[in-house]
């Protein structure tokens, strides 16, 4: 006599069952995500993920001044003559710090050899990516945002503000740097 091997698979309806508890799951999942992105607070500031105060536009540097690490934010602050720029410390290859090499003008990742140009630019890889950046705003003393970086994070033009044909700016208005946005620098080739 031959026995008839028993069946173990699920039936359409246990199937679709744990598909619609998997799904509920997921949901929630997602749902506590969205919450605890929207309730926890920001970062402080002056911690990494959080703003920066970097000072007043009367104590930036010159345009052409080498640029000024601020390793609690891990980013350099550069000051172009196109404007200024908060630039991630971090490699765009494996996240090593680069530094700032005075003599060829030029950050330099200290691990893989990449090397980036005085605005970020991606000179020599492995690095593929230009150096990522942050948004800078300049607030007035009285609280006004008077100017504020674009999406694409291009250099903000602050000498435009001080001394150029648009309204004056107080020098006493302070450029901060939010760290908790970071624009990807641009792809190579």
């Amino acid at each position: 006599m031959s026995e008839t091997p028993q069946k173990n698979s699920f039936t359409r309806r246990e199937f679709l069952g744990l598909a619609w508890l998997g799904a509920l799951g997921l949901g929630a999942l997602k749902l506590l995500e969205v919450l605890g992105k929207t309730t926890l607070p920001r970062r402080p500031k002056g911690a990494f993920g959080g703003e920066f105060e970097v000072g007043t536009l009367a104590e930036l540097p010159k345009a052409g001044d080498p640029p000024l690490a601020f390793p609690a934010g891990r980013f350099w602050l550069v000051h172009s003559e196109t404007g200024l720029l908060a630039l991630h410390r971090a490699c765009t290859h494996l996240d090593c710090l680069v530094s700032w090499d005075d003599g060829s003008q030029k950050f330099v990742c200290p691990c893989h050899g990449s090397e980036f140009g005085p605005q970020g630019d991606c000179l020599q890889g492995p690095a593929t990516r230009s150096l990522d950046r942050f948004p800078l705003r300049v607030v007035t003393p009285e609280g006004q945002v008077a100017a504020q970086s674009d999406a694409s994070g291009a250099p903000l033009p602050v000498e435009a503000l001080v001394n150029g044909e648009q309204a004056e700016v107080a020098p006493e208005s302070l450029v901060m740097v939010d760290t908790a946005q970071k624009i990807p620098g641009a792809s190579v080739g």
